[in-house]
């Protein structure tokens, strides 16, 4: 079965999204995914590597982030914290709720998510 492809990080940048973003490009198409995502609630396929969020990022350079090393750190904080592995399929939903009770309830966005830029919106 194939799920949506998503970064496990995305699952904290969707809950803080406010409209900020790279570009006026990118923030529609967040805005689009995340839509879709409340609204089907589909599976997701948890990825290390460029998701359908990165796809409008100008940072996507052939389909690999240029901060690369930073944000699979990133990913794979955050695959730790869910207790989770890339490639594991999870329906939407149940991956907010288990990134709200494992990493934002409990404190650990910022040691997560050290030294993401965006950092300063999750609060």
């Amino acid at each position: 079965m194939y799920g949506f492809k998503l970064r496990p990080h995305h699952s904290l940048c969707i809950r803080f999204f406010r409209g900020e973003g790279y570009s006026d490009e990118f923030v529609k198409e967040m805005s689009r995914i995340i839509e879709k995502l409340e609204s089907e609630n589909p599976y997701v396929t948890l990825t290390v590597g460029c998701d359908e969020i990165c796809k409008a990022c100008p940072n996507n350079i052939g389909g690999k982030c240029k901060d690369f090393d930073k944000v699979e750190r990133i990913d794979n904080n955050c695959l730790a914290e869910l207790d989770l592995s890339g490639g594991e399929l999870i329906k939407w939903q149940a991956l907010k709720q288990l990134a709200y009770k494992s990493i934002i309830k409990e404190n650990k966005i910022k040691s997560v998510c050290k030294n993401c830029v965006w950092q300063y919106l999750c609060n």
